[in-house]
């Protein structure tokens, strides 16, 4: 049967007391570092969320901010776009309008230059003129001279003969 042995009870009491020893002694304070452990663990874990969600937030401002600024380059552009139109616009009606006025001056230029030629042809036409009937006054006057002196040299009657 079971005898119980006062070795056995010595062993079993020395087992306990190293056992609360044990546990007291060892396992309380490694539990107290695990448990510590797991709390900065855990500390960790939210810090992580919290800056993830600040991660998130910043980059949804980063997003909208992004979004702003393709926005205002739009505008920008557009702006730029429509004061090109009207600096194109403003410069074709100057070149139109210089071009209108040189058209102009150049009618008047062959307007003027016409008129001279059309004076300088009637000035030549009279000299023409002039001298036609000049020269035909001359002939005129020649001829009578001649028959005058023809009729003082007394030649008249040769020349008839």
């Amino acid at each position: 049967m079971l005898r119980l042995d006062i070795n056995v009870v010595f062993t079993i009491i020395n087992l306990l007391i190293w056992f609360a020893l044990a546990r007291f002694l060892l396992f309380k304070p490694i539990n107290e570092i695990i448990s510590r452990r797991e709390e900065a663990i855990r500390a960790r874990y939210e810090d992580a969320g919290k800056q993830q969600e600040a991660a998130r937030e910043e980059k949804e401002k980063y997003e909208a901010c992004q979004e702003q600024m393709k926005k205002n380059s739009e505008a920008l552009m557009e702006e730029a776009r429509a004061g090109a139109r009207r600096e194109r616009d403003r410069i074709l009606e100057e070149a139109q309008q210089e071009a209108d006025r040189v058209l102009q001056q150049a009618e008047k230029t062959a307007l003027r230059e016409r008129e001279r030629m059309v004076n300088q042809a009637k000035q030549e036409i009279l000299s023409l003129v002039i001298e036609t009937a000049g020269a035909a006054q001359k002939e005129k006057d020649d001829s009578s001279l001649y028959d005058t002196f023809l009729e003082k040299t007394g030649e008249a009657d040769h020349g008839t003969t």
